[in-house]
């Protein structure tokens, strides 16, 4: 999962991003489920190709949080 969140953002174009090592996974149901901690920065469409990619994905990936912030107001720097 760490190799395919870089090769999405590398995709999409954005800035490589930062990803916190996940703890231990815990099983839910048939699944094993692991917490990713990913920061990046890019344009809007760059987050957008990067938000595509891990909803076309053929792993099955569920993003529970998701927080969106500009580094100077009334910019597309994100």
């Amino acid at each position: 999962m760490l190799k395919n969140i870089g090769e999405w953002a590398r995709d999409g174009r954005m800035t490589a991003p930062s990803i916190d090592k996940p703890d231990r996974g815990e099983k839910e149901k048939d699944f094993t489920m692991m917490t990713f901690r990913a920061s990046g920065a890019g344009t809007m469409r760059q987050i957008g190709n990067f938000l595509w990619q891990l909803n076309t994905s053929p792993i099955p990936v569920r993003v529970s949080e998701f927080t969106l912030a500009t580094h100077k107001e009334g910019t597309d720097d994100l």
